[in-house]
């Protein structure tokens, strides 16, 4: 773990107590995000600052490192899945209740018969196959750091049941064409990228056919993480002859 005093003048206590008490990097990160993170940049810089310069391990530490807290947060698990329901309830203008994740572990009653409801659920998670990293020098006494910016492709699964199942297919499907109905999407840099093609599949539920339609929504986003890669300082370079005959070793720095 790494000290720094720039770091200890800009948390004070809070992290020292942190340290103090055992916790481990990312905990202690959590302590400098809350104390500063009000007077971030929208880069993150400010925030980089502290969490690259002080108990994280960096480039200049080795071992293992992990994202800084001041990257924009990257939505996933259930704070995704809460996203994209309201999504699908704001768009379709069908009741939050009636909008069901997929896959819960405690799963709720079917909804009556005759009612229209929704299920969903994120089916194929893709990504590029390689990041972009881009590297930012230190500057203005904040420590550099690397910006990794990848793109993911979400499959999102919906199923609609009941008598307008057709009818709700529909009104996601056009609703999402509209621009205000894609803000959401895009303030938490995502995008659509097309609705597919509704399919039928009915259902034999308790000796009863349950009619539901199945179509998928891709969105593609944008996420991006911070790493305390900081900025190479020297290095010795060896020059030799076409021959392989040393010439000299240089110190550039």
């Amino acid at each position: 773990m790494i000290e720094s005093p720039d770091i200890v003048a800009a948390t004070g206590a809070p992290m020292l107590q942190a340290i103090a008490e055992g916790a481990d990097a990312l905990a202690a990160a959590a302590v400098v995000a809350d104390r500063i993170g009000a007077g971030a940049t929208q880069d993150g810089a400010d925030i980089v600052v502290a969490s690259a310069s002080a108990y994280i391990d960096t480039s200049a530490t080795g071992g293992y490192v992990l994202p800084l807290p001041s990257a924009p947060p990257v939505l996933d698990d259930d704070a995704l899945e809460d996203f994209l329901q309201a999504i699908i309830v704001g768009v379709t203008g069908m009741p939050g209740s009636l909008v069901i994740p997929f896959w819960q572990l405690e799963p709720p009653n079917l909804p009556a018969v005759g009612t229209n409801w929704a299920s969903f659920g994120i089916e194929v998670d893709s990504t590029d196959t390689n990041a972009v990293i881009i590297h930012h020098a230190a500057r203005g006494g904040a420590a550099a750091f690397d910006e990794l910016q990848r793109h993911e492709i979400l499959d999102v699964e919906v199923r609609m049941y009941g008598p307008q199942a057709r009818a709700n297919m529909h009104r996601l499907r056009d609703g999402l064409q509209v621009a205000q109905n894609r803000e959401a999407l895009s303030a938490a840099g995502m995008g659509l990228i097309e609705t597919t093609a509704a399919k039928s599949v009915p259902a034999l539920v308790k000796e009863r056919w349950l009619f539901a339609l199945v179509s998928s929504v891709r969105i593609r986003r944008q996420v991006i993480r911070y790493y305390p890669i900081l900025d190479l300082a020297s290095v010795l370079v060896d020059l030799e002859t076409d021959g392989g005959l040393p010439v000299a070793v240089v110190n550039v720095s």
